[in-house]
C-alpha cells in the first residue's frame, strides 16, 4: 500500500478569479475581541504568525487538514474555554451561576444579527428536524394541501412534511438536474393548494446554493409560505432573512456555526407567528414563567413561546461563544474566504482530472464541493478513500452518495487544499 507521505508536493493549482482575503487579519480580530483571560491562557507571546494563531484558535488544525465542516464543525479554542469556565463555575456555584449568566438571550441576539432579524423572532429547538416539526405541528393544514420540497433534501427537511400525510397533506418533490435544482422545477409543482415551499440554503449532497429569495417570491405569489434549512450555509455564508422575505429558517449549532451538538435555531417571521399554533406549550411558553401556578397566562410575545421547556444551558454557552467568534471575524470576510477556497479547490480538482459534480454557475456555487473519485459514483470506493485520507494523511472529508465531499471553512488554508490534492494523487498513483 502506497504511503500518503512519501511523495513531493504537487504543483499549485491556478488561482481563482476572486482575491482570497488574507487569514491573519481575521484571526487577529478574533483575538482582539476575545476574553482577555482566554487570550492569557493561550499564552501566544509574540507568536502572531498565521500558523501560530490558527493552531491556537482552532486546535483541530494542529493535527488535521480539516475540510469536513458540512459534517461537523470542530469547536474553536474559545468555545471550549468558555464552556469549560461555565461548567467549572456551575460545579462551584450551582444555581447562582445559572442565574448570573444569560447565554440564552446573548445567543439569541447574536444569531438574530447573523441573519438580520429581530431577536424576538428566534426560538431555540433541539435541531433542524425539531424546528421543522414545530412548524409542521403549528400550521393549520387542510386535506389536499401540499408542500413543495426537493428530492435532494436532507431528511430533516422531508420527514416533518411527510408526517402530515395522515392529515391529507401531500409532499411534492422537485427533481434536481445535474446537481442543480432549477427554479422552474419548483415553480411547476406550486399551485393554489400549496401552503409551504421548503428548501435548503445549500444542498448537503450536491453543494448547490439555492436562490432562496427567488424561491420565497414563487411561494408568496401563490399565497404559500417559504421555509429554508440553513444548516449547511449559516456561519460561512451570509443570509439576510428579512430582505429575502423568508417565513421560516431552521438551522443548528453543529456544523458551520462551530458549536457542539445539539442546539437548533428557528426563525419565524413576525407576521407569520400569530398563524402558528403552539402545539407543545410548556412552562417557558408563557408570559411569566416563574408565576408557576397561574395556568391561564397568555403566551410569550415572541417566537420563544415555541420553546416549551428549559433549554440546554451549557450548549447555549458554547453557541454564544461560537457566534461571538464568527461575528468578530466579520461575515463578509468569512464568506469570501470560504467561497474563495472552494473555488481554488474546484480548479485544483479539475487540473488533476477529477470530475467536480457540484454546480459551477457563480450564483449556484457554495463552500461545499463534491467530486467523483472514479468514473462513476461509488459509495464503497469513496468511503475507503475518505478513511485512508483521515488515517494516513490526516485529511478529513466525507463520502456522501458515492461522491467525495469537501467543505472548507474560513480558517482553512490553501495548504490544507494542497495537502488534500497531493494525498488524492498519491492514492490514485498507488491504485494504478
Amino acid at each position: 500500500m502506497t504511503s500518503l507521505t512519501d511523495h513531493p508536493r504537487a504543483s499549485s493549482h491556478a488561482d481563482s478569479d476572486e482575491l482570497l482575503p488574507p487569514l491573519v487579519p481575521l484571526l487577529r480580530r478574533i483575538v482582539a475581541a476575545s476574553d482577555p483571560a482566554f487570550i492569557a491562557d493561550l499564552d501566544l507571546g509574540d507568536q502572531q504568525s498565521e500558523d501560530a494563531l490558527r493552531q491556537a484558535l482552532f486546535p483541530v488544525t494542529q493535527t488535521y487538514a480539516y475540510l469536513n465542516h458540512a459534517a461537523v464543525g470542530p469547536a474553536p479554542a474559545s468555545v471550549t474555554w468558555a464552556t469549560r469556565q461555565a461548567f467549572d463555575a456551575l460545579s462551584h456555584r450551582g444555581s447562582l451561576e445559572m442565574e448570573a449568566r444569560e447565554p440564552e438571550e446573548a445567543a439569541r441576539r447574536r444569531f438574530a444579527r447573523l441573519i438580520n432579524v429581530a431577536p424576538e423572532s428566534i426560538a431555540f429547538t433541539k435541531n433542524v428536524s425539531d424546528s421543522f416539526m414545530t412548524v409542521a405541528q403549528g400550521m393549520d393544514w387542510r386535506p389536499r394541501d401540499n408542500i413543495v420540497t426537493a428530492a435532494c433534501e436532507f431528511p430533516s427537511n422531508v420527514y416533518p412534511w411527510l408526517n402530515l400525510a395522515e392529515q391529507g397533506v401531500e409532499t411534492r418533490f422537485a427533481q434536481s438536474e445535474d446537481a442543480r435544482l432549477p427554479l422552474e422545477r419548483i415553480a411547476a409543482l406550486i399551485d393554489e393548494r400549496t401552503r409551504l415551499v421548503s428548501v435548503s440554503l445549500v444542498e448537503f449532497g450536491t453543494g448547490m446554493r439555492n436562490d432562496v429569495a427567488a424561491i420565497a417570491r414563487l411561494a408568496h405569489a401563490a399565497g404559500a409560505l417559504c421555509a429554508v434549512d440553513g444548516i449547511q450555509g449559516l456561519g460561512a455564508l451570509r443570509l439576510d432573512a428579512t430582505a429575502a422575505e423568508l417565513d421560516f429558517v431552521g438551522s443548528g449549532s453543529v456544523k458551520w456555526l462551530l458549536s457542539p451538538a445539539q442546539i437548533g435555531l428557528l426563525y419565524v417571521r413576525p407576521s407569520v407567528l400569530p398563524m402558528l399554533r403552539v402545539a407543545r406549550r410548556g412552562w417557558k411558553s408563557v408570559a411569566t414563567p416563574f408565576d408557576f401556578f397561574n395556568y391561564d397566562q397568555p403566551l410569550r410575545v415572541g417566537a420563544a413561546r415555541l420553546e416549551g421547556g428549559s433549554n440546554n444551558w451549557l450548549s447555549l454557552v458554547a453557541l454564544e461563544a461560537a457566534l461571538a467568534l464568527l461575528e468578530s471575524a466579520d461575515a463578509e470576510q468569512v464568506e469570501r474566504r470560504a467561497l474563495g477556497l472552494a473555488d481554488r479547490l474546484r480548479a485544483g480538482l479539475r487540473e488533476r482530472g477529477y470530475t467536480v459534480t457540484s454546480p459551477d454557475a457563480p450564483a449556484e456555487r457554495s463552500q461545499v464541493v463534491l467530486f467523483r473519485w472514479g468514473e462513476q459514483a461509488d459509495e464503497a470506493a469513496a468511503t475507503a478513500v475518505v478513511a485512508r485520507l483521515a488515517n494516513e494523511a490526516r485529511v478529513t472529508i466525507s463520502a456522501r452518495n458515492g461522491l467525495m465531499r469537501v467543505s472548507p471553512h474560513f480558517y482553512s488554508t490553501e495548504d490544507d487544499l494542497e495537502r488534500l490534492l497531493d494525498s488524492l494523487d498519491r492514492l490514485r498513483d498507488g491504485a494504478s
